[in-house]
């Protein structure tokens, strides 16, 4: 094999690592919501419009289609009404036993780190949602709560190593329970294994290089 050959294919493995990472397959069914109400589960109930009281979710495309005294504003994915995005009216049922909003369980490998992303908005300005992940039951960092304007979709992500576990219970709580406000929305919820550290990446470059300068010396000698 030629050094130019060597470089080419050395080249092209990293960027086939790069692109892997950067595009890890998304675990979770339905992550935008674009198949409706399908692929989790919610123990608040479902209501199509008009939604009528607290505990309620939809799956759609406007708050404002869901009940006329919400603001109208569009999904994360499209930002249009031909996108959908997962609707709540928040729950008031407070500590120890704050109702599920969304869960979903996955299956996951043995001691991989994984990253849990999502999209959320505020719907209207009052009380605003505290939303708590956890997984297999123990709680994931801090709160993610939105503190941007209503409609203004705001990225949350938390990273979660699997150790022995092979599936994981992925919930959402809303800790706020004010019976005004407290409506918020979530899309594009992603769930892959985790970029590798910065460290790993450099090993690998290292490691290519180990391949290439036996190439370059022969280059030169000849």
């Amino acid at each position: 094999m030629t050094g130019i050959t060597k470089s080419k294919l050395i080249c092209t493995s990293f960027a086939l690592i790069l692109t892997s990472c950067a595009f890890a397959q998304n675990l979770l069914a339905n992550s935008d919501f674009s198949a409706g109400n399908t692929g989790f589960t919610s123990q608040y109930t479902y209501k199509t419009p008009p939604a009528t009281t607290q505990s309620q979710y939809f799956v759609g495309p406007n708050p404002n289609a869901w009940f006329s005294g919400y603001p109208a504003f569009f999904d994360h994915t499209l930002g249009t009404n031909l996108g959908s995005m997962f609707l709540a009216d928040g729950a008031t049922v407070a500590a120890p036993s704050q109702l599920i909003a969304w869960a979903q369980t996955i299956t996951v490998s043995n001691f991989t780190t994984y990253s849990f992303e999502t999209w959320t908005a505020n719907i209207g300005t009052q009380n605003l949602a505290q939303l708590e992940l956890s997984i297999n039951g123990v709680v994931q960092g801090s709160v993610m709560q939105n503190t941007g304007a209503s409609g203004v979709w705001q990225f949350f992500s938390r990273t979660w190593a699997s150790g022995g576990s092979s599936s994981a219970l992925i919930e959402i709580r809303d800790l706020r329970t004010a019976g005004t406000g407290n409506d918020f929305a979530l899309d594009d919820m992603r769930f892959v294994p985790a970029v590798p550290e910065p460290g790993s990446l450099a090993l690998l470059g290292l490691g290519g290089l180990g391949l290439l300068l036996p190439g370059l010396r022969r280059r030169r000698s000849g």
